[in-house]
């Protein structure tokens, strides 16, 4: 008898990944999990893409193909293909950007496409976003069927141009970091050897020894003080940047005050060495609470760290 209902045998088919990888960034968990997570994803951002180019549907080629049918929706949603939810993320951010850019850019013809490249000229956009505005265009034109300015080689070449010229401009700039003063590296010393709170001596002490090692507070932020070696003539650590990779601090022991910067670091060093919950810490410069008495382990990357010396 017929009771109107299938076996689910007949019809359960099981999902395939063996041309899908999880990733990291889903929140781990089993591969299924995962991948119902990235299918997810994709219908959100496939769905912001679409919404933004609706009011064009008409005038775009692969679109204006199902404007008649009740389900239209479904059928602009495959367009976009196998794309993974992170490349439909930025294509979505991208297309917002490019609208607020150049609101009349959809649908894309020759002649807004050489406007929105003669505002980025205008703007000195660097090279990088040129080519992600470009990039976009090139991504809706293969899947949306809008106009290709890859196969206009006048706007191509024109590209080119703008990202070569900004380029140069941007790489004359003077970018690199100022050096201590004089003056700073010795009020520093004084602080390092007569502040009377320790912390404050600390954290002087190691402005110096960045100074001397010529290192950035990110890698300072990475140097366990278990690290920590000293000779007579040399203050080192070993900055952690990541798993396989490691650099070197290495400070020479000079004063320009005559007052010994090195003894501070040395004994709080040393201290942190001995003491087993602070061999557990990852980073050099602590933080002190709003008392400013007791250490607390913490970034350096914070302000209160640096307003400290500064002021």
């Amino acid at each position: 008898m017929d009771n109107g209902f299938t076996p689910v045998a007949e019809h359960s088919v099981a999902p395939d990944f063996s041309k899908w990888t999880p990733r990291s960034k889903l929140g781990g968990g089993p591969p299924t999990a995962q991948r119902i997570t990235e299918v997810n994803l994709k219908e959100k951002f496939t769905c912001i893409i679409i919404g933004i180019l609706a009011p064009f549907a008409a005038m775009i080629p692969f679109m204006a193909k199902h404007m008649e049918k009740t389900d239209r929706w479904d059928h602009w949603k495959k367009l976009v293909g196998k794309a993974r939810y992170s490349t439909l993320k930025n294509v979505a951010r991208m297309l917002r950007k490019l609208i607020s850019l150049c609101p009349n850019i959809l649908p894309p013809t020759e002649n807004l496409v050489r406007d929105l490249l003669g505002k980025m000229n205008d703007q000195k956009k660097s090279p990088t976003v040129i080519m992600n505005y470009w990039q976009v265009l090139v991504w809706i034109s293969k899947k949306i069927g809008t106009y290709d300015p890859d196969s206009a080689l006048d706007l191509v070449n024109e590209t080119n141009s703008i990202q070569d010229s900004v380029g140069n401009v941007l790489t004359m700039a003077e970018k690199g970091a100022k050096s201590l003063t004089m003056y700073a590296a010795k009020a520093l010393e004084a602080v390092a050897c007569l502040e009377p709170l320790q912390p404050v001596r600390c954290a002087a002490a190691t402005f110096l020894f960045d100074n001397a090692s010529s290192g950035r507070l990110n890698k300072l932020q990475h140097a366990p003080p278990i690290s920590f070696v000293t000779s007579d003539k040399t203050l080192d650590l070993m900055a952690n940047l990541d798993k396989n990779r490691s650099v070197p601090l290495i400070a020479a022991r000079h004063c320009f005050t005559g007052k010994p910067w090195c003894s501070p670091a040395e004994v709080w060093l040393r201290d942190k060495t001995y003491s087993e919950p602070c061999r557990l810490e990852d980073y050099l410069l602590p933080a002190c609470t709003c008392r400013c008495t007791p250490r607390l382990p913490a970034d350096t990357l914070r302000k209160p760290h640096c307003s400290e010396i500064v002021h």
